[in-house]
């Protein structure tokens, strides 16, 4: 058993140990500790200035500290001047990466969450739960951090180590990998109702999340770039906050103050707050500062090259001319099947049915926050720049209470307060104080949720048993231990997969769908800025290539029909043989024609040269719809085994449910999935294969599903299921030649074992 005693202070015997934990990476950069290199005024391209310290530049945007009030926030750098871009990227050749908090801070601050929860049940009366064993620790923390259970290679290893730190190796670990990015996909997609099919842009939105995950994007910083997003998706991936709710920007911003302030305004779209202080007017306020947001951006040159070529063609056929009209679309389509966003002037009315006093129906709203804060517009922004500079800001404590309470309910599967999205001023808390010092230390850590969750992995009521009973919904929790829950249908999924598939976490579909978007972005970029004459000439060079294709196939497909009425049938072959010569070289000519109208891009690819699913060897005879669920469809369509198994539909926020139905049992018994397992060349199987005795098959099948080994008891149990199908020599110790009588005896224990409460269950 490991000790989970965190408080003692570090020593110089196990500072040794220390180094080998491994770093969680950033792709922050911090400036060096020169206080002459900070202050400065940076000033924007209109104008205005600020007096502030540069902190830390992520991509195109840097964090400031303003000398005014104390206060951080984060600027899109491209809209500074230029003198400030060269001082950025000058001091970026001087910058060195940021570190991670260190162990020492990680364990101080578990230690204090630890006191505050064991404070408050002595308070309560109420005992702590017993610690948790190594191999509930183990199963736990792979689940929670990465998606799945780990496999009997790493099960093994943990169990088998004597590091009296293997505990924090792991987590540490977890969170470094790609799981770890796989696993919080599932969690913010479900948050942000990201889809796979959005209008052309649902590719770009979800990548965008997958890579802000991998870079360990701050999550101000994070929601900063989705509530402000401009652009084209295929040039800014967050824009797909807004084109998701295309044509709706009043449920827009319902949703955003549900998922961030995690406060729940429907209703006041309609009339006042019945139970709280807001009014319907307040709520207009707050729509006012995203109303301009216009989710139907069109290419630049779209409406001159239109206007030139109707010029060109007015005194040609109109058919001719609308022909003309459709190559030019035809020529744009890359940038048009991708939405975009931009602001416009837009302002937003009052309903004609406004029933209240304090405004005219139908008069214009002017923006105002709905808690009363003020707010300033920051550098090169507008009204939505401000607003969202006010949602990040450290000032606003419900935006980093709802986010701290969140991370505490995915570690520990309850809420200091429920529901984590209907905040109230006097909702109780079941522990005010835990409540402000997670607030403050989110905070801290510059709302990292990377690190902020390596801490709660760290405490140890995260390293205590479950608590089974349940949980009275009218009644506050205390946390004697984290909550039993059952695997969501992403863990499930991912779960079986990795019996499955060898080295599933790296199996990455998303490596094609980015080479696409990619190749999209390519000809996007090359295209939306093409001057009227090019494109005008396009369209008279691929009329005239189709008008005469045209005539030829029709000559070709008349002479066809001759041929097959006089019952010619080789010379009917010969024409058709002419014609499919014909199809193809009117295809060749035309792209010939668009890939001349086309300037090359000069942007360089941002694609990893990973080897494909389709080409690697590793995974030669597996399905390549056998990956991770944030590697599919999202959501996956309604008989998927995810969707069986309560994946959302994504309509709503967190709209997923756990809730046992019978076609989930068939699923696990007979599915498409459950049957991959047991194929041959499955790593369950395999596995198996390998083991020499009745014994160490049986125990595999225990540290591959249950990820512990089995009990004297369950092996006897198992033994007498396998004396069923083939001789028992020795209690199970003697080698066996095959595995053939016994594969049916496999299949009943590894069904039993993946259909009970042990393996269905977060225990």
């Amino acid at each position: 058993m490991v000790s989970l005693r965190t408080n003692l202070p570090l020593s110089m015997k196990c500072f040794p140990h220390f180094l080998l934990f491994v770093l969680i990476s950033t792709n922050f950069v911090l400036l060096p500790n020169v206080t002459n290199l900070w202050g400065r005024t940076f000033t924007a391209q209109n104008g205005k200035t600020l007096e502030a310290k540069l902190l830390l530049v992520q991509g195109n945007y840097i964090k400031l500290l303003k000398e005014e009030d104390g206060q951080t926030i984060w600027v899109n750098g491209l809209l500074l001047s230029e003198h400030d871009q060269n001082f950025i990227k000058k001091q970026g050749g001087q910058m060195r990466t940021m570190k991670k908090r260190n162990l020492r801070y990680i364990i101080s601050a578990a230690n204090h969450i630890d006191r505050l929860v064991e404070n408050r049940l002595k308070a309560k009366g109420i005992q702590p739960n017993e610690p948790a064993t190594d191999e509930q620790f183990l199963r736990r923390a792979y689940l929670d951090v990465v998606g799945r259970i780990p496999t009997a290679l790493e099960t093994k290893l943990f169990l088998e180590s004597d590091s009296g730190g293997k505990r924090r190796e792991l987590i540490d670990q977890l969170l470094q990998s790609e799981g770890f990015v796989s696993h919080n996909f599932n969690y913010w997609a479900d948050i942000l109702r990201a889809k796979s099919r959005m209008d052309g842009d649902g590719a770009a939105y979800l990548l965008w999340i997958k890579e802000s995950l991998r870079m360990n994007k701050p999550y101000d910083l994070m929601v900063k770039e989705l509530l402000g997003a401009r652009g084209y998706a295929w040039e800014n991936g967050a824009v797909g906050y807004y084109t998701r709710d295309r044509g709706m920007p009043l449920d827009n911003m319902a949703i955003t103050t549900r998922i961030f302030l995690g406060t729940r305004v429907e209703c006041a779209q309609c009339h006042d707050h019945p139970f709280e202080d807001w009014t319907r007017k307040q709520f207009y306020e707050m729509a006012a500062y995203t109303y301009g947001v216009n989710t139907n951006l069109r290419p630049r040159n779209m409406q001159d090259v239109q206007q030139y070529i109707e010029q060109k063609t007015r005194r040609e056929d109109p058919e001719k001319s609308m022909a003309y009209r459709q190559v030019a679309e035809d020529f744009l389509q890359p940038v048009l099947q991708m939405q975009g966003v931009h602001e416009t002037p837009r302002r937003l009315r009052l309903p004609r049915d406004y029933q209240y006093e304090d405004a005219a129906p139908g008069s214009f709203v002017t923006p105002g926050t709905l808690f009363g804060a003020e707010l300033n517009v920051g550098l090169g922004g507008d009204r939505r720049d401000a607003y969202v500079d006010w949602v990040i800001s450290p000032k606003n404590h419900r935006f980093s209470r709802v986010i701290a309470n969140r991370m505490w309910k995915k570690v520990m599967g309850y809420g200091v307060f429920e529901p984590v999205d209907d905040l109230r001023d006097d909702m109780p808390l079941s522990n005010a104080a835990l409540m402000h010092y997670l607030e403050r230390e989110i905070r801290q850590l510059g709302f990292d949720l990377k690190q902020f969750q390596r801490i709660l992995l760290n405490t140890r009521t995260y390293h205590r048993a479950m608590t089974r009973e349940a949980i009275d919904r009218e009644k506050p929790y205390y946390f004697q231990g984290p909550v039993l829950r059952r695997l969501s249908a992403e863990q499930l999924w991912d779960s079986m997969l990795i019996l499955t598939v060898p080295d599933a976490d790296e199996r990455a579909l998303d490596e094609k769908v980015a080479r696409q978007q990619e190749a999209t972005k390519k000809v996007a970029e090359a295209r939306i800025d093409s001057d009227p004459e090019t494109v005008y000439r396009l369209a008279q060079r691929v009329v005239q290539l189709k008008d005469f294709g045209n005539k030829s196939q029709d000559l070709l497909v008349r002479k066809m029909e001759g041929a097959r009425k006089s019952g010619n049938k080789p010379l009917y072959e010969q024409y058709k043989k002419k014609l499919d010569e014909a199809k193809k070289r009117l295809k060749k000519d035309l792209d010939s024609a668009y890939a001349l109208a086309s300037p090359r891009s000069s942007s360089k690819s941002n694609v990893s040269g990973k080897v494909l699913v389709d080409s690697d060897p590793r995974w030669r005879g597996y399905s390549r719809n056998l990956v991770r669920a944030s590697e599919l469809p999202s959501p996956a369509p309604r008989n998927h085994f995810l969707r069986l198994f309560g994946q959302s539909n994504r309509e709503s926020v967190q709209n997923g449910h756990q809730d046992p139905v019978l076609t989930q049992v068939l699923a696990l018994l007979n599915g498409p999935l459950f049957n991959q397992v047991f194929s041959s060349n499955s790593v369950l199987m395999k596995s198996i294969a390998q083991e020499d005795t009745l014994r160490d098959k049986v125990n595999i099948i225990f540290l591959s599903t249950l990820n512990r080994p089995a009990s004297p008891g369950e092996v006897d149990l198992m033994l007498e299921e396998l004396d069923h199908y083939g001789p028992v020599e020795d209690h199970g110790r003697a080698k066996i030649s095959s595995d053939g009588p016994y594969t049916k005896g496999y299949r009943n224990i590894i069904s039993a074992l993946m259909n009970s409460r042990q393996y269905m269950f977060l225990q």
